[in-house]
């Protein structure tokens, strides 16, 4: 089985230099496009990331640091920088867009029935992005369909050429950030407990004597203390028991409301004070 990261380096460009991106929306707009910018850049250090926005564009992003080296504002093209109709691209910009050369153009602006058209009009290398149904489609594609998150539906456009969302890293700065996490038995408690974050987790009896937090000051495990498989109640606490072949939970003794009681305790804090 293949890594995320091994995905994504299947998925890159070669010898990407230059890269166009489409988003050319208001406000709210360009930062839920925001992870899916940062992945792409993340994904080619070294290139050149030009947006393809309208003039706040380029008033609010000139001299910002962030992961969109420079703005094209685009003027009215309609389906594009507008909804008005009756704007078509200007012959003279679409001659400057081409000129610059662009490796890589990626559309995040929406289904693609009048953008993907204009993005696939930059004579990029390789064009990704959204399709909806009857679309004009680019070299790499997603399908567009209502209801769904648009960060995530631009990430997964940004996967398309080797993009990777928010590793380890970010992760651990998304948990230093939170009052509580919530959790089972897993790598991210011990990323959220490492960064200071108040933890709950579900344990397994066993796995709370190898890994179990040492404290219980900003940290609760809940305890299952299943011991036989509730299946064929194969042994789990015996030294030398093989693994049964079951997948049925060893944790469901667990209830939803005793983890909500150590969450409520956690956040109301120190008490006695």
């Amino acid at each position: 089985m293949h890594g995320t990261s091994d995905v994504a380096a299947a998925a890159l460009v070669g010898g990407v230099r230059r890269i166009a991106v489409l988003r050319a929306n208001a406000l709210g707009d360009y930062l839920l496009a925001v992870p899916a910018l940062e992945s792409l850049r993340r994904a080619y250090p070294d290139a050149r990331l030009t947006l393809l926005g309208t003039p706040w564009h380029a008033e609010f992003l000139t001299g910002r640091p962030g992961p969109v080296d420079d703005v094209v504002a685009l003027p009215p093209i309609s389906g594009v920088s507008t909804v008005e109709p009756g704007h078509a691209a200007p012959g003279e910009l679409c001659d400057e867009l081409r000129g610059r050369g662009f490796d890589l153009a990626v559309q995040i602006h929406g289904g693609g029935r009048f953008s993907n058209p204009f993005v696939r009009g930059l004579g990029a290398r390789v064009s990704a992005g959204m399709c909806a149904p009857g679309a004009p489609r680019l070299d790499r594609w997603v399908p567009y369909t209502h209801y769904h998150h648009e960060t995530l539906r631009f990430l997964q456009v940004a996967a398309l050429v080797g993009g990777v969302a928010l590793g380890i890293g970010a992760l651990a700065a998304l948990y230093e950030r939170c009052d509580l996490v919530i959790a089972n038995d897993t790598g991210p408690r011990h990323l959220a407990a490492a960064v200071g974050t108040p933890t709950v987790a579900v344990y397994w009896c066993g796995n709370l004597i190898n890994a179990g937090p040492l404290s219980r000051t900003a940290h609760r495990p809940l305890i299952s203390w299943t011991t036989a498989c509730p299946r064929c109640g194969a042994s789990g606490v015996a030294p030398d028991a093989e693994r049964c072949p079951h997948d049925v939970s060893w944790v469901g003794d667990v209830s939803v409301d005793m983890v909500a009681e150590q969450a409520e305790e956690l956040l109301a804090g120190p008490t006695g004070e």
